[in-house]
């Protein structure tokens, strides 16, 4: 099990602009984010800034991944 941080926020429109970061444990990018936006709600709603992969100790794996615009 993969764990990933979401850095993310809510769109102007819902909420104030917070940004936040989210952990979410998952085999993939892809299952990772289907669990956050069961969470938290669609892609209108929010707006994932980057997705990182990391280790036990929080320290990043890999390169970040940026949703595309």
């Amino acid at each position: 099990m993969k764990t990933f941080i979401f850095n993310w926020q809510t769109n102007k429109r819902y909420d104030p602009n917070v940004t936040r970061n989210t952990k979410i444990k998952a085999t993939d990018a892809k299952t990772a984010t289907d669990a956050f936006m069961k969470n938290f709600g669609n892609l209108k709603k929010n707006t994932i800034n980057f997705i990182q992969e990391v280790d036990e100790l929080n320290q990043p794996i890999g390169e970040k991944i940026v949703p595309n615009d």
